[in-house]
C-alpha cells in the first residue's frame, strides 16, 4: 500500500505491521483494530511503527476479543461451543468471551463508517466518525 497512490486509506485488523509499511510508514489514514491479546505472535505491536506513519492513526481495541475474532473462525467456533462440541474455555481462548454476532456487527459498522468518511460519503472526518460511533466494547488501543 505504501508504494501505490491508489489506496486512499488502510485498515489493519489485529495484525502486525509488516513489509514496506513497517519501514516507510504511511501518509494516509490507517484504522487499526486490535484484540485484547495484541501484540501477536512475538511481533512488536503497532507503536514502534507510528513514527513512520504520518497519516491519521486510529488505534482501537475490541474488548473481549482474541486474534481469531477477526476471521470467519469466530462464527464457527461460537456455533461449535453453543452446540456443546467444544468446551467454553476453548471457545474463549480462540475468540474471546464477546458474543460473535456482536463482534462481527462492531467490525462491520466501524469499517463501513471509516470508509464512508475517508471516501467523502460522510459529513465528518474519519476520526470524528469513529468517535461518534462510541460503542462500549470499542476502546482506545494503548
Amino acid at each position: 500500500m505504501s508504494r501505490k497512490r491508489a489506496p486512499a486509506a488502510g485498515v489493519n485488523l489485529d495484525g502486525a505491521i509488516l513489509g514496506s509499511v513497517s519501514a516507510d510508514g504511511l501518509d494516509r489514514p490507517l484504522l487499526m483494530v486490535a484484540s485484547d491479546t495484541s501484540p501477536w505472535f512475538a511481533h512488536a505491536g503497532w507503536e514502534p511503527y507510528w513514527g513512520a506513519n504520518t497519516g491519521l492513526k486510529l488505534p482501537l481495541r475490541i474488548a473481549g476479543t482474541r486474534h481469531m475474532s477477526f476471521t470467519d473462525e469466530q462464527v464457527i467456533v461460537a456455533q461449535l461451543a453453543t452446540a456443546g462440541l467444544i468446551p467454553e474455555g476453548v471457545r474463549n481462548e480462540a475468540i474471546g468471551p464477546i458474543d460473535a454476532s456482536r463482534s462481527v456487527d462492531l467490525q462491520r459498522s466501524y469499517l463501513l463508517a471509516y470508509f464512508d468518511a475517508v471516501f467523502g460519503r460522510s459529513d465528518t472526518s474519519p476520526a470524528e466518525t469513529i468517535k461518534r460511533l462510541a460503542q462500549p466494547e470499542m476502546l482506545p488501543h494503548l
